[in-house]
């Protein structure tokens, strides 16, 4: 009986010609760089209503929805097929964050899949989030993070991860841009605005 050792090596020789080829097609691609931008694209917007209006004319109001833009910048790490990405964004809660009291996430939003091809990016919806009103704790502050994902073609194996939390959100109390950046989310009882 002969023991051919043949077998064993061509597998190991096409193992390696394949993690070969799929780390050229990686290094080779102008778009992940680009996929290291600070906010990706993405935006958020704290919306707040007026619900009542004290003698000195300070509004107070409740923070009623966080809304979120998808990425923009989500481009196919690779030159000549499509590739499956995906993103969703997870609101962090704290109370009094500024004493050092964790955040906790108390949403996560669907997670969107799409295929984006090295020319461009995957086409993503809006999502929000419906804050409880009236929140049971003071001094609540929310804030958001966006996650995204670039998958193996077969969707099994995700290749990339990035994770970050916006560093800017809009603020609009009863359908009007109030001009105010704020960072992170904050909701007092009452919302002074």
């Amino acid at each position: 009986m002969t023991i051919s050792h043949k077998a064993p090596l061509r597998r190991l020789a096409t193992g390696v010609a394949t993690l070969v080829a799929a780390s050229l097609l990686l290094v080779a691609t102008p778009a992940v760089a680009s996929a290291d931008e600070l906010d990706h694209g993405s935006t958020a917007t704290c919306k707040a209503r007026i619900v009542d209006e004290l003698s000195d004319g300070t509004l107070i109001g409740h923070l009623r929805r966080i809304v979120v833009t998808p990425p923009t910048t989500m481009f196919s790490m690779f030159t000549f097929n499509p590739q499956p990405v995906s993103w969703r964004f997870v609101v962090e809660k704290a109370y009094r964050y500024w004493e050092g009291n964790p955040w906790k996430v108390i949403y996560k939003s669907p997670l969107q899949n799409r295929m984006a091809s090295f020319t461009q990016p995957a086409d993503f919806r809006t999502q929000s989030f419906l804050v409880p009103v009236p929140d049971p704790q003071e001094s609540t502050t929310y804030r958001v993070e966006v996650r995204m994902m670039w998958w193996s073609f077969d969707q099994q194996l995700v290749l990339k991860r990035v994770r970050y939390l916006l560093p800017y959100m809009r603020e609009v109390v009863d359908g009007q841009p109030t001009g105010a950046g704020v960072m992170p989310c904050y909701y007092s009882r009452p919302y002074y605005l």
